[in-house]
């Protein structure tokens, strides 16, 4: 499945860039963020689900994304890759790509 995401390219410097999924009912989802390299630059979770969304389909989620790394900093332009996991069974729900354009 795919992780869809909007505004794709985004500028953080402008607003942050929502990241939707759909989340089976009782289980605990992340999003893992990596750059192209692979390197993790940051874990999305509860704290950062997109709040007062509407959405058409019952069981859709959605994160927020500010192009912030694990320290706050920002994140340098390019293509950042999406991961969205099931905790539970540690499997891949959806897998996505950002690109980031200031």
């Amino acid at each position: 499945t795919v992780a869809i995401n909007f505004p794709n390219p985004f500028n953080p410097d402008t607003g942050s860039t929502i990241i939707e999924f759909v989340q089976p009912v009782g289980v605990t989802v992340r999003g893992y963020l990596f750059s192209i390299s692979g390197r993790l630059v940051r874990v999305l979770n509860d704290t950062n689900l997109a709040v007062g969304r509407a959405f058409a389909t019952s069981g859709n989620s959605a994160y927020s994304w500010d192009g912030r790394d694990f320290n706050g900093a920002p994140v340098g332009n390019g293509v950042y890759l999406v991961h969205i996991i099931n905790e539970t069974a540690r499997t891949v729900l959806a897998r996505g790509k950002i690109l980031i354009v200031r």
